[in-house]
């Protein structure tokens, strides 16, 4: 309805131009306040809403972080961390919630590290089992081999010679199954894996006056390399 029609109106009849004027412009007013009002209502309701929703929020991420402090999930290491990340990619910006996540992630740190060092100690385990499988095995190898009894046999007997006469016979035929009295023995302290470490390198001829000065036989054949015509060349010894 238009302010012409209104004029019109039964209503309006005894008003002047002025006063309707004045009267639709109240109206006017009174409308926006009204139209202003229930727009605030409607922000306000709208912020009060997501108040509750991050309120929500945070009371979960704080239950769901606290469950990774306590173990209560059956969650791999690598799923924890994937947890976690959920979480920080909230963005929640609460002081409680981020002091559970500084605890979570020194908590992750730690089962970390121990799962590294209980992986590094498998690995440990299984090479040292490997490597007293080959020692064995090499041991039962050598026990066999003619060649590994032969050198034990000439081995035992320069320590348990009866006279330093004797022994210095036993030295001399025992030279004779080497190519060179300087041909290299190395003596195996210790093995990690693959890795062998060695004592200071010796000569068989210093070997074996060692054997004869010592009387003891404490190391054991682990190879024996030969050359053509059937002469070791050098010889590995590991300790007993």
């Amino acid at each position: 309805m238009n302010l012409q029609t209104m004029t019109k109106g039964s209503m309006l009849r005894g008003f002047s131009m002025p006063t309707i004027y004045r009267l639709s412009t109240k109206l006017l007013m009174v409308m926006l306040v009204i139209a202003m009002s229930a727009g605030m209502t409607g922000c306000n309701n709208q912020k009060r809403i997501a108040a509750r929703g991050r309120a929500a929020k945070i009371e979960q991420a704080k239950v769901r972080l606290q469950a990774l402090l306590d173990d209560k999930s059956t969650l791999t290491l690598d799923q924890k961390y994937t947890e976690l990340n959920t979480i920080k990619g909230w963005n929640l910006n609460d002081k409680d919630v981020d002091n559970l996540i500084a605890k979570v992630e020194d908590k992750l740190s730690k089962d970390r590290e121990i799962l590294r060092k209980r992986a590094d100690e498998e690995v440990r385990l299984r090479e040292a089992e490997e490597r007293r499988r080959q020692e064995e095995a090499m041991r039962n190898a050598g026990s066999n081999d003619p060649r590994f009894i032969k050198i034990n046999e000439a081995f035992n007997s320069i320590v348990t010679a009866s006279s330093v006469d004797v022994a210095n016979k036993r030295i001399i035929e025992t030279l004779n199954l080497f190519n060179t009295p300087d041909a290299p023995v190395l003596i195996a302290i210790s093995q990690n894996g693959t890795a062998k470490d060695y004592d200071r390198p010796t000569t068989i001829k210093r070997y074996l006056e060692y054997l004869k000065d010592q009387k003891r036989n404490v190391n054991q054949i682990s190879n024996l390399v030969f050359d053509a015509s059937g002469k070791i060349t050098e010889l590995e010894l590991t300790k007993k």
